[in-house]
Parts: C-alpha cells; structure tokens; sequence
C-alpha cells in the first residue's frame, strides 16, 4: 500500500544488479516481468490517471459542485494525481533490467524515489485514505440524520477539516525524509551511488511510528471503510424500497381524491346536519336560468339558517362532506360579479403532502440517494486497490510464510505480487472518473459542455 524503507532497498538491490536474478524459489526467472509491469504497466497507468485526476479536479472546483461531499471529492482527485504524478519516474529505477545497461538517469531516479517520491506519495495516499473516510462518515449522517448533517457539514467545517487532514499527514509523514542516506560519486569518469540506512531508521521512536501509521493509516480505514461501505448499502436499498412504496401510496390517494372530488350535476349535497339536504338539479348549477338559481338558494338558506348559526363558526373552519370527500362549501355571500353558483375547493386526504413539496422532498432523496450510489462505488474501488496491497509489506507478507524475511528482496513470489497489487492500486486512483462519468449525471454533462467545446474550438 503505502511504502517505506523497505521499497527503497528492493529498489537499491535492481540498481546494484542489472542482471538477472538467480530464482530463490526455483521456478522461472520473472525479472522481465517485474521490470515491465513498473517500467512499462505503471508508467502507462500513472500518465493517464494524472490526466483523469486533473479533469476530475477541473469538474469539481466549478460552483455547481459546491456541496460538501464534492468538496471533499475536488480534494480527493487532487491528492490521487499527486501521487500518480510523483510516481510515473519510479519505474525508470527497473529499466536495467530490460535494456540490460546501467545509465546514469537510473541511478538520479533512484535518488528522486528516496527523497521524492516515498514521502511524498505516502503523505497523499493517507490523504486520499482518509478523504475517503470523511466521505463515507457525511454520507452515512447524510441519509440518516438530514438535519445533523446539514448543520455540521457546512462548506465552512468542511475547509477546516480538509486543512487538518492535510497538516496532519504531512507532520506523520515527515521522518521518511531522514531513512536513508543516498550519495553519487564519480570514480573515473563513472557514477557509483553509495546508499545507507540512517540510524534514525534504526531507532525505537521509528519502529514504533511506522507500527502507529499501519494501525492509523491502513488496517483502521480499510476495516472502517469496509464496514460502512455495506452500511451504506443497506441504507440505500432501505431509502430505495421506502420510496417506491410511498410513491404508490400516494399515487393511489391521489387518484382517489381526485375520483371523490368530482361532484355530479344530478345528486344530493349533504351538510353536517344528517337531516339536511340539498336536492341538486341541473339548473342550479346553469347561468341561464337565475330565477331558479335564486330560489333554490334562498329556499336553503331558510331551511338551513336557524340550524346552522349557531355552529358557523366552525363550519367555516372544518371541511363539509360532499359525496364522502374532503370539500369546502360556500352557500351565498358572494361577491359582485360572482355567478351564486355552489363554490366547491378541494383539500387534499389526509396521508397526501402537498404535491410540490413532497416532489421536492422526494428529488432530494433521490439526489442524496444516487451520490451515496456513487461514494459506494469509490470505496469499494479504494478496497480493491488497498487491501490486496497492504499484505504486500515486507512485515505482513512474512508472516504468512511463503518467503523468509531474509530473502523478501530475492523472493519471486513477493517481486510478483507487490509488482501486480501496485498496479492494482494506480489502476484503482486512475478509475475514478469512470466512475463519475457513468454515476454523475452533472459531472457527464460538465465534462461534456466544457471539453467537447475546447475541442471544436481547437479544430
């Protein structure tokens, strides 16, 4: 995963031996192997993630992703094209093995891998792993406390807590520039490379550091992020199951209120007193015949006056029932240019929100839904990066007895998985815009907008 002092001794011993290994396990010499997947593989993967990872970055600062996930997303591309782009000269350090000559170059990138490329990459992979973290931590708040969430994870906290995360893995990091003492020398006109463990390396603060950063950096994200990746999917198959089940209850009240709302021409209306009917004809309800409209009015304004003063109150404020449904009433008064016709509104049922909001509510859900969807296909990408790596460190590869310690630089079988995981691990930083690309529907039409235009410009 992340790697220390033992990677660059495994990269002193390719620069002091050009030529082939003689095979520890007696099985097929695979130093080819090894030289091309970092000189050929790594190189290729590095070079495009970095371009990916940049246009990752370039989506991302724009001020439609402003919500604290894609902020700490924006961040998260930036910390994976660091450490691609500081890895793509480490591969150079194996080319002796293809080309089967020693050049100077190989032995400057052997330098640039000690004092470059080991610090720096192990500061931003722990910043990609725990960006990774945070992620997982808002989503999680995100789909099951809305209101916690959105009064925590302000753009404000979320700079702080992007400022702290890079602070902190730049001060932990620190002591790999002081593990090794590397010097060139020119003796008759060649370059040697003198290199040596410092005893710093040597000491107990360090030992006791690097066992701290396993524990911090690698087996409690990975463990972390494994658990509450599943989390995440049960809460999204939970938010999934529950929206389409209150989609259909209220597609099916909907469609009853509106059925129990239409009044016929011909019928009764009731009032809340059993006894009192309206009989309903269809001049009532016809412009053309005003003389009849006016009696039938004040026929059932006398019928219904005496009983009904004393409860007006409240019949105003409580719906009547017309056919059964949820309707108001309103029995003359009218103001001047009205009709008399029988004014009839509807409320919707109870259990039936307000069809606006509960459409707002409901994108909402579905917004937070999808970039949930989409964090989950990160960590699990970030998982098939990391854990296959992490047991190719020499301490944990050794405890499981394929090769001794003493051999790990010479073991064919550690050479070939940690060349392979590695890879793994590059592939895994480079394929997150993938990910965006066919889960975001924002980002997609960002990528397209801006670059397919650069494009027909530059034509």
């Amino acid at each position: 995963m992340i790697k220390g002092s033992n990677a660059s001794n495994i990269a002193l011993s390719n620069l002091t031996t050009p030529h082939p290994f003689p095979s520890v396990d007696g099985g097929i010499n695979c130093d080819f192997i090894v030289a091309f997947g970092y000189v050929v593989i790594q190189t290729m993967i590095c070079i495009v993630g970095l371009i990916l990872n940049l246009i990752n970055f370039s989506v991302y600062v724009r001020p439609a992703f402003s919500a604290p996930a894609y902020r700490v997303m924006t961040f998260l591309s930036l910390a994976d094209a660091a450490t691609l782009g500081f890895r793509i000269p480490q591969g150079y350090v194996f080319l002796p093995h293809l080309i089967h000559h020693q050049t100077d170059a190989v032995l400057y990138a052997y330098v640039y891998t000690v004092y470059v490329e080991t610090p720096l990459t192990n500061m931003s992979e722990n910043i990609s792993a725990w960006f990774t973290v945070v992620l997982a931590i808002e989503r999680y708040i995100s789909m099951k406390h809305w209101s916690i969430a959105k009064r925590y994870f302000t753009p404000k906290n979320t700079n702080l807590l992007i400022i702290l995360i890079c602070v902190i893995a730049v001060i932990f990091n620190l002591p790999y520039f002081a593990i090794q003492n590397v010097t060139l020398t020119r003796v008759n006109k060649t370059l040697q490379l003198d290199s040596s463990f410092t005893k710093f390396s040597q000491s107990y603060f360090y030992a006791i550091h690097s066992w701290v950063r396993i524990v911090v950096v690698q087996i409690i994200p990975l463990c972390f992020l494994c658990v509450s990746n599943c989390l995440l999917f049960v809460l999204v198959s939970q938010h999934n199951q529950k929206l389409s089940k209150r989609g259909r209850t209220n597609n099916v009240l909907r469609s009853e209120a509106s059925c129990k709302r239409l009044i016929p021409e011909q019928g009764e209306v009731q009032l809340n007193n059993p006894d009192q009917t309206v009989k309903s004809s269809g001049s009532f309800y016809k412009p053309s015949s005003p003389h009849r409209q006016k009696v039938v009015q004040a026929s059932t304004t006398e019928k219904t006056s005496v009983e009904t003063n004393e409860g007006r109150q409240a019949d105003d404020e409580s719906p009547k029932l017309v056919n059964g449904s949820h309707t108001l009433l309103s029995l003359g008064g009218q103001k001047p240019g009205q009709d008399g016709r029988l004014s009839v509104t509807g409320k919707p049922p109870d259990g039936v929100q307000n069809p606006a909001s509960n459409d707002r509510a409901q994108r909402r859900r579905a917004a937070q839904t999808k970039l949930t969807i989409l964090l989950i296909a990160i960590i699990l990408l970030f998982l098939i990066g990391q854990v296959p790596q992490s047991l190719a460190y020499l301490r944990i590869f050794a405890v499981l007895g394929i090769c001794s310690k003493a051999n790990m630089e010479r073991c064919d079988s550690h050479r070939l998985y940690r060349m392979v995981t590695i890879n793994l691990s590059q592939l895994s930083f480079a394929s997150t815009f993938f990910v965006y690309l066919f889960l975001n529907r924002d980002f997609r039409n960002t990528v397209r907008t801006t670059f397919c235009c650069w494009c027909f410009r530059s034509s």
